[in-house]
């Protein structure tokens, strides 16, 4: 088991560096959303009973399957993202010194985190590229069935009638844990690639059709998979400084005179001017000189 996550971490720190030298500007990162749906693809291994090799790379000829899955995933900081996961995957596995080989299918129900490692030991701020932890607890439904090799008689299964001889009948359930890495980048303004390598330590011994030791069966599924990002966060807009226009002090500061003359002049004739001055906001004592033709 030691020696698979070591595989995994490598293969993930691989895709990280490719990714990384690839996409060095800065860039909207899945982040940056709220919300997002995720469909991937890819291959499934069993590591039970029944296998001829421990190796994910020696297991790729005879010992693969396919798999796929939907995740739907929310924001819940800079660091961390609650997801549902769905996941539909068929396995085998041989073990020719037994003379025996297994098919299985498994439907895993996953309710679990994904935690952006590089916030978290970092910076928050938008990338093009995130590499990912993932955590959670799994519910698994599934069907299984051993054979013999050599005849292809069937010996042992689980989630069918009559050892999985006859028609189906209710399937088996267990929980897993699963852990694993990712890397995801961007493709544009609300699509994203990622790429996922995650293991399941189970709770059962019979995922492979074969209940030897005390050892449960755990599995792997590395997928390919496309992001997209549906419910956005309002970007935040910088305050602009508010500029308070100074008071004036002239605002009010006007003075107003008013003249009052007779109706009718005479010239060489006196007669009486009365002025009012009104002063507005000026305060004091002041001068009015007024010259007269």
């Amino acid at each position: 088991m030691m020696a698979i996550i070591r595989k995994l971490l490598f293969l993930n720190l691989v895709c990280l560096f490719i990714f990384s030298e690839s996409n060095n500007a800065l860039g909207q990162s899945s982040q940056d959303y709220q919300w997002y749906i995720n469909a991937n693809a890819g291959l499934a291994q069993m590591y039970g009973d029944l296998s001829n090799s421990i190796d994910p790379i020696g297991k790729l000829a005879d010992e693969t399957d396919l798999g796929y899955g939907v995740r739907l995933g929310k924001l819940i900081s800079p660091v961390f993202f609650g997801h549902f996961q769905f996941v539909n995957a068929r396995f085998k596995g041989l073990k020719e010194s037994s003379d025996l080989q297994f098919k299985s299918e498994i439907m895993e129900m996953q309710l679990g985190t994904t935690i952006n490692l590089i916030n978290l030991f970092g910076k928050n701020k938008s990338r093009t590229v995130n590499l990912y932890g993932l955590l959670g607890v799994s519910a698994l439904s599934f069907r299984s069935q051993a054979s013999k090799i050599s005849t292809g008689e069937i010996v042992d299964g689980y989630g069918y009638e009559d050892r999985g001889t006859g028609a189906k009948s209710s399937r088996e359930t267990a929980f897993a844990i699963p852990f694993g890495l990712g890397v995801d980048f961007r493709l544009s303004q609300r699509w994203y690639l990622n790429l996922e390598a995650g293991y399941r330590t189970t709770f059962s011994d019979q995922l492979d059709a074969q209940v030897k030791g005390s050892a449960n069966d755990t599995y792997y599924y590395s997928s390919l998979g496309i992001s997209y990002n549906f419910v956005t966060r309002k970007p935040k807009t910088p305050e602009e400084p508010s500029i308070e226009t100074p008071a004036d002090p002239y605002a009010n500061a006007y003075i107003d005179l008013l003249y009052f003359f007779p109706p009718e002049l005479t010239s060489m004739e006196e007669f009486t001017m009365r002025c009012k001055v009104y002063k507005g906001a000026v305060q004091g004592k002041g001068d009015l000189t007024q010259i007269l033709p």
